[in-house]
C-alpha cells in the first residue's frame, strides 16, 4: 500500500548530522515505544527543563551544505541541541493525532471508522 513508501516526520541522525526520516514500515515492525532523535513538533510533549537543557537560542536552523536548501528546520535544529545535552526522544505509535487538513494516518491493524469533525 502507500504506507509502504511513507516516510514520517520524526527519525535519526546519520554520521554527518541530517536527519533520516523513519519509515512507516521501520515504525510499525519496531517496539511501540522507538527513540529518535528529532521529531517534527506537529504533536510533541516534553518538560519544560527540556528547553531550559536545550541551550541558548536552540531553534535557530542549522547552516549546512548537507540539506537540500542549505539549512535544517528549528524543530530538528532544537531536537539536536536538546539531544546534544543529553535529553533524549521518543514516538509512542500507539498514540493517534488526528490531522485536520489532509489525512491522518492509522497503523492498519487498527484502522477504525471515524466521523468528520
Amino acid at each position: 500500500g502507500t504506507e509502504d513508501n511513507l516516510k514520517l516526520p520524526c527519525g535519526r541522525f546519520d554520521a554527518k548530522g541530517r536527519g533520516i526520516l523513519l519509515s512507516y514500515q521501520e515504525l510499525m515492525n519496531g517496539p511501540e515505544v522507538q527513540e529518535i532523535d528529532f521529531t517534527g513538533f506537529g504533536c510533541f510533549l516534553m518538560r519544560g527543563e527540556t528547553l531550559l537543557k536545550a541551550g541558548k537560542r536552540p531553534f535557530l536552523p542549522i547552516l549546512s551544505d548537507e540539506y537540500p536548501w542549505g539549512f535544517a528546520p528549528e524543530d530538528l535544529a532544537f531536537c539536536k541541541a536538546a539531544r546534544d545535552r543529553d535529553c533524549r526522544f521518543f514516538v509512542d505509535r500507539r498514540v493517534e493525532v488526528e490531522h485536520k487538513k489532509l489525512t491522518s494516518l492509522r497503523p492498519r491493524e487498527e484502522k477504525r471508522k471515524s466521523s468528520v469533525a
